[in-house]
């Protein structure tokens, strides 16, 4: 696994306040993984917790990182994508608490450079608490004006 030396808003078409995920921890040729921290301030945060739904766009924004990352390695523009479906989702938990400390996993099933599935999963120190599998889809070329 490789550390990341670039920042989450380099990697994402999103900006604040729905840059979700707080850093890339590490990445390999099939895998990443995201830390996301709970706290004060923290998007959705209701009653001290974030809803544990909100867990699938940790693991979409996590997706859109590593080919973020793979662009950027390559020399190439990082592209817009979008969350097609998400299959076989399983939560653990009703909400992340503040304090918590998140990972997000997700590995490659498929990729084809346009379409790509991937297995994720988020946890902490010691629980598995959603896991879910994600079909994303990333045009090479986006026009939103077509849309």
């Amino acid at each position: 696994m490789r550390v990341c030396k670039y920042n989450v808003s380099d990697l994402i078409a999103h900006e604040a306040p729905m840059i979700l995920i707080d850093r890339i921890e590490c990445y390999d040729d099939e895998s990443i993984q995201s830390v996301i921290e709970i706290k004060l301030g923290s998007p959705f945060l209701n009653e001290n917790a974030v809803p544990a739904y909100i867990g699938i766009e940790y693991m979409a924004q996590t997706v859109a990182c590593f080919s973020g990352i793979k662009a950027l390695d390559a020399g190439n523009a990082v592209r817009i994508g979008f969350l097609v479906s998400v299959r076989k989702l399983k939560l653990f938990t009703n909400a992340y608490t503040i304090g918590s400390s998140l990972v997000a996993k997700s590995c490659v099933l498929y990729d084809d450079g346009e379409m790509a599935a991937f297995d994720c999963q988020i946890s902490d120190e010691k629980h598995i608490l959603a896991e879910a599998k994600l079909n994303v889809y990333q045009p090479y070329e986006y026009d939103k004006n077509k849309l």
